[in-house]
């Protein structure tokens, strides 16, 4: 089923990001992410997922999305726990959404959570 991706009202692309796109940084970055973002969207609608995904790895690595994310993050932290405004360039520029962490995880399970699961027959 093909729509009509051209025609997609103001309303339907902004609505769904304001507070992300108010985060960036100047009118030509916030421009350009609406329009990446409208573009991925199309793409989800019109269900071309190759150009999605591609458009998707375009967003991830633009440093105008890295940006945004990074000022709209230090923006709902606590006001003592904010890096400076002169750190978030070099935090931008060092976020890759493709590579993994080396953040330990701990796993603790706490037993009486799950009601208890029939057991299986043996063979």
């Amino acid at each position: 089923m093909s729509i009509a991706t051209n025609n997609l009202s103001e309303t339907s692309r902004a609505a769904a990001w304001p507070e992300f796109l108010r985060s960036a940084g100047s009118p030509r970055a916030r421009a350009h992410l609406e329009a990446r973002l409208t573009r991925i969207q199309k793409a989800h609608r019109a269900g071309n997922w190759r150009q999605l995904r591609y458009l998707t790895q375009q967003y991830l690595t633009s440093y105008d999305a890295r940006l945004a994310a990074t000022r709209l993050a230090s923006r709902k932290m606590r006001w003592d726990r904010r890096p400076k405004k002169t750190q978030l360039r070099s935090i931008a520029e060092n976020l890759n959404a493709f590579q993994g962490t080396r953040e330990e995880v701990r796993l603790i399970p706490v037993e009486g959570c799950l009601p208890p699961s029939p057991k299986s027959p043996r063979r």
